[in-house]
């Protein structure tokens, strides 16, 4: 696992998109269209948004984010607000201690964020897999880090199958 070499010397991070464990992750991603993106992302940051709420029952910032970013994907409000909640999410991460939760915090902050570009949907498994190192620790991490890449290429297949005409898009992804 190249995230070995990172934890070892201390980056917040472990992984990177072109980490071999990562690459049939991204080229399925890189094969969706955008509004499938962005489905993909709220799929996956669901049990995400769960767990924080479970540890951070008092502290509303990711569901505020997933929130508000369905809303500016529906075109029910602008980027400027969806960015405020974007950007209270990501600050969360300076609030709490823990390596796992700071990482998770950063997952749903980077998802979310796939309505503004599809760019930072490999930020979401990169943020979320060194979370799962840090709680796991990095020799045991391994079974965890398939299983969570598995569930992600599962969800890219339902999207896949969705209709996307059923959902409200905004004006700006109507084509995408």
């Amino acid at each position: 696992m190249e995230a070995r070499k990172r934890y070892k010397r201390n980056n917040k991070i472990l992984f990177r998109q072109d980490d071999s464990c990562l690459t049939q992750l991204k080229v399925r991603l890189d094969t969706l269209s955008r509004r499938q993106i962005i489905l993909w992302s709220f799929a996956a940051v669901e049990p995400i948004v769960v767990l924080l709420k479970q540890r951070y029952p008092s502290d509303p910032r990711p569901v505020q984010a997933v929130e508000a970013t369905k809303k500016w994907s529906r075109g029910e409000i602008t980027i400027k607000q969806a960015r405020r909640a974007i950007l209270a999410v990501h600050a969360m991460a300076g609030d709490i201690t823990s390596c796992e939760d700071q990482a998770l915090v950063h997952a749903v902050g980077q998802g979310v964020s796939c309505v503004h570009t599809p760019g930072h949907a490999m930020g979401l498994p990169i943020y979320h897999l060194s979370a799962l190192v840090y709680r796991e620790g990095i020799d045991r991490a391994g079974p965890a880090v398939e299983q969570a890449i598995d569930q992600y290429l599962m969800t890219i297949d339902e999207v896949i199958q969705q209709n996307l005409s059923a959902y409200s898009w905004a004006d700006f992804l109507q084509n995408q």
